[in-house]
């Protein structure tokens, strides 16, 4: 796998900054809200790509005047697609609520049964019961609903700039929970070695499906009672590993 060249740019200044500051990765992962793991790769030479998100959050925390022109030089279609889309990049507290909806199926199915729908408190009670009154006031303690006249209003609300392993986890969730002999269900699996061009098509393609289909989801002319549920997910593995015998 060849290194994206991202990673030797994003080492070296990385490696500057710690250095005016004399501090460590370990801070710097605590002050920015990184993976640590993904940080020290990074330093040390070994990570072989970064994704956009996470290179993000990382040059407007050490170039808070400058990071821009570099993502749209390192990342151009990502810089393109998700300028006007990604809403704020997810804080310490956040993590921690979104982490909470991925403990259990059933947190998040009440969350979307919470978000999704217009409810009074006796609606709760008629569906869930005594426990579902709980969970919903903990849910609201916990700032992952703000309960509304018209409803309740969630966490997820415009949250797109998150760390891949969350995003996968709610990719996953949707996964566990999608009935896909539902009518309007649909699932598909494809994996095949492509070359540059074929990623920028592809990403192009996908990323336009996206905002169509969030276009769709969020047009009042088209709200109803089903939830339905749309997760995307295409992109390089990390590795090819071998398996033999000794």
């Amino acid at each position: 796998m060849t290194t994206h060249p991202v990673c030797s740019f994003l080492r070296s200044r990385l490696k500057e900054f710690l250095i005016r500051r004399n501090e460590s990765v370990r801070w710097l992962s605590r002050q920015a809200g990184l993976d640590y793991a993904k940080l020290y790769r990074l330093e040390s030479g070994e990570a072989k790509s970064f994704c956009f998100f996470e290179a993000r959050k990382l040059l407007r925390f050490i170039d808070p005047n400058g990071w821009r022109p570099v993502l749209e030089e390192f990342y151009p279609e990502e810089s393109r697609v998700l300028r006007e889309d990604v809403a704020f990049s997810v804080s310490e507290q956040q993590l921690e609520k979104l982490s909470y909806l991925l403990s259990s199926e059933h947190v998040y199915e009440f969350y979307l049964y919470l978000t999704e729908n217009t409810l009074t408190s006796n609606d709760i009670a008629r569906t869930y019961g005594t426990k579902g009154l709980e969970l919903e006031q903990l849910l609201v303690d916990k700032g992952i609903v703000e309960k509304h006249e018209s409803g309740y209003r969630g966490i997820l609300s415009g949250v797109l700039d998150m760390p891949s392993d969350i995003l996968k986890g709610f990719c996953q969730k949707n996964i566990e929970l999608i009935d896909i002999g539902l009518p309007g269900s649909l699932g598909g699996h494809y994996g095949r070695a492509i070359n540059l061009e074929g990623k920028k098509a592809l990403y192009k393609l996908f990323s336009n499906a996206w905002r169509e289909a969030i276009a769709i989801m969020e047009d009042p002319a088209f709200r109803g009672d089903d939830v339905f549920l749309v997760s995307l997910m295409l992109g390089g593995i990390k590795s090819m590993g071998v398996c033999s015998e000794k």
